[in-house]
């Protein structure tokens, strides 16, 4: 056999062993196609060595052909490969992204939250240093006085509010409560959620901004501020995250039935096909109930290994 036919061969052996060591690997794609490969490798094999042995010939190179098959179909997957993993990389420097932006205001308010607390500690010093020197001169009125000021500041005081256990949960909704109380929007946010959720950070940051920002683009287009309400509540239970938004919606009345907006219907379609793409990774359902007054949206996630996009 001719040295180019017999590196052919070897050539055609080591792709298929590639192959081989793929599916052994449980890449999914090879598993499917390994067999097909291989059997057009051992065609595209004996193709070579029968007309070697003087037993067959033929005048199209069949060999050729299904050699470059197999090449097409590797290339082919690298390159949808290697999309999806730049699709999967993009979408990670985007969470990353949008995270640090909600610590860093986090941080702000902490800081501002921190010095309000180390101001206040200075006056609770000095109002008790004040209240023991009343109370030495058994100044009885002005003690009264003292002790219902500083009880009337203590309950007055907030803190700040920490809507569940998870913690990125926690920054988004305080992202847009204070984006609510800028538009008049008024909002009512509950999470009965744990520390951790086996749902991802990056798709449940998806579901959750996709689904608020659909809530407070067309509540904030109702043009009376009294009719814009948000209520969102997210609940973890029987191996299951649910989470239910609803918003007032006066469709017949807002300022998108004015024709102010000419793309909010693609917007609102943009948004629910992202929720619905992350809620298919989790075996989970995307409910839409819809009328005239009232929009409202039900997702539901199945704790399950999420499945790759493709």
């Amino acid at each position: 056999m001719p040295i180019v036919n017999a590196v052919s061969v070897i050539s055609t052996l080591v792709t298929s062993l590639v192959c081989v060591g793929e599916a052994y690997r449980n890449n999914r794609f090879f598993i499917a196609c390994t067999p097909w490969i291989v059997l057009i490798a051992i065609f595209h094999c004996m193709l070579y060595i029968q007309p070697s042995l003087g037993i067959y010939n033929a005048n199209i190179n069949w060999s050729t052909i299904l050699f470059m098959i197999i090449l097409i179909i590797i290339i082919c997957y690298n390159i949808i490969e290697y999309i999806i993993s730049f699709d999967k990389h993009q979408r990670t420097v985007n969470f990353l992204k949008t995270k640090s932006d909600l610590l860093e205001q986090h941080y702000d308010q902490l800081r501002d939250h921190i010095q309000e607390i180390s101001t206040l500690r200075t006056e609770f010093i000095q109002t008790m240093e004040n209240l023991e020197h009343l109370v030495k001169e058994e100044e009885t009125d002005e003690v009264q006085n003292y002790v219902q000021t500083i009880l009337t500041n203590a309950r007055n005081f907030e803190f700040i509010f920490s809507y569940s256990s998870h913690q990125l949960t926690n920054l988004i909704l305080a992202r847009y409560q204070e984006i609510a109380s800028k538009r008049n929007i008024k909002v009512k946010f509950q999470a009965e959620l744990p520390e951790v959720l086996t749902v991802n950070d990056d798709d449940l940051t998806q579901i959750l901004i996709h689904v608020l920002e659909h809530s407070f683009r067309e509540t904030h287009a109702i043009e009376d501020p009294t009719h814009r309400k948000i209520y969102l509540s997210m609940q973890e239970k029987e191996n299951q995250l649910l989470i239910r938004c609803e918003h007032s919606a006066n469709y017949e009345t807002n300022l998108f039935s004015q024709g102010i907006t000419e793309n909010f219907a693609e917007q609102e379609q943009f948004d629910l096909k992202i929720i619905q793409d992350v809620a298919e990774r989790y075996a989970g359902t995307l409910t839409q109930e819809k009328d005239s007054q009232v929009d409202r949206l039900i997702i539901q996630l199945t704790k399950t290994n999420p499945k790759k996009s493709i």
